[in-house]
């Protein structure tokens, strides 16, 4: 009702949620689920406004955190007075769950595709590192034992870089949606895809600038920017260039990544955000990537599109919401 007491509790609400009707009737949603369920994602907190599958939680008898889908909406009398709100949810913990196993599985294969450039990046510093390390003499004076030590140092260093980068990427994201340096994350990823790219000489470039605050969770947009990235490279040919731009849309922030490649057919172009649906040869892809970018696009009240780039190839552009904090963030 108008107060938030619940007055119609159904016997789907009993079964996602443990408790009994007699149980629910005359309380209000906060204190029966024990979360922000109701703050999220009901139509009375919201200025009448009409949500639809809003994710949020909801606390069940015995206490399970459970992720629901919430959909509200006001309800009026023949006056057009309101007399109180309707609320439906669906229990999406599996789907959750599900949807985190395809993205991870998704990672390492992606993982795997890096392995050779990485191998080869990180094969020339160790090759430096014993180069300087043969040619060091104990009796030699100070100074060139120093310089010698110092290019040793700064190698090493290399290395560890890039296995920083490759161990960070692969960690599953267990990180809550927030404020973060959209270009900053670009950036980062571009230096991690680079290695890929370099073996066939094509030319990744950024054109974004400054800081430019996206809110989302930063580890699942990064998978994005990845795939979207390894995708263009694999689509280009030996000496191809690939530019990744990014920028204000209104009040969301936005980045496209666009190819010189051959582009997508027409006929198939509708069907590349389909789970499993590949074009590559079998068992050099699972068909995931771009079904997994989509879901973890919409899950961040995002968009996901692609069309013909304006010299061939192919544009995906991602839209985001924008965050309210302006500082830089990591």
């Amino acid at each position: 009702d108008n107060d938030g007491l619940i007055i119609s509790f159904n016997r789907a609400a009993e079964q996602i949620s443990g408790f009994s009707a007699k149980k629910a009737l005359g309380k209000k949603c906060a204190d029966l689920f024990r979360t922000t369920l109701c703050r999220d994602a009901c139509a009375l907190n919201h200025a009448g406004e009409t949500i639809r599958n809003r994710e949020t939680t909801l606390k069940t008898l015995d206490d399970r955190l459970l992720q629901v889908a919430v959909s509200s909406a006001m309800l009026f009398d023949a006056e057009g007075e309101p007399v109180g709100g309707v609320q439906t949810f669906r229990d999406i913990t599996s789907d959750k769950k599900r949807h985190e196993l395809y993205c991870h599985t998704e990672k390492l294969a992606a993982i795997g595709q890096l392995a050779a450039g990485v191998a080869h990046e990180i094969n020339n510093p160790l090759g430096n590192i014993l180069g300087y390390a043969r040619y060091i003499r104990p009796d030699a004076p100070a100074a060139e034992i120093e310089s010698k030590v110092a290019v040793i140092i700064e190698q090493a260093r290399k290395c560890n870089d890039i296995v920083q980068g490759l161990l960070h990427f692969s960690r599953s994201s267990g990180a809550e949606p927030g404020p973060f340096n959209l270009n900053g994350l670009i950036r980062r990823t571009i230096d991690l895809v680079r290695y890929q790219a370099d073996k066939q000489q094509t030319v990744i470039s950024f054109t974004g600038q400054g800081n430019l605050p996206a809110f989302a969770d930063p580890k699942k947009i990064e998978q994005v920017v990845f795939n979207l990235l390894l995708n263009a490279v694999q689509a280009t040919e030996r000496d191809g260039n690939i530019v990744v731009g990014s920028g204000w849309a209104g009040k969301n922030v936005y980045f496209t990544v666009t190819d010189d490649g051959p582009g997508i057919d027409e006929s198939i172009i509708h069907r590349i955000f389909d789970p499993f649906f590949t074009t590559k040869p079998v068992g050099e892809g699972t068909g995931l990537g771009l079904s997994i970018c989509a879901g973890i696009v919409a899950e961040a009240d995002g968009s996901i599109d692609v069309e013909p780039g304006e010299t061939g190839g192919s544009r995906f552009t991602v839209l985001l919401p924008a965050a309210e904090e302006t500082k830089e963030t990591a």
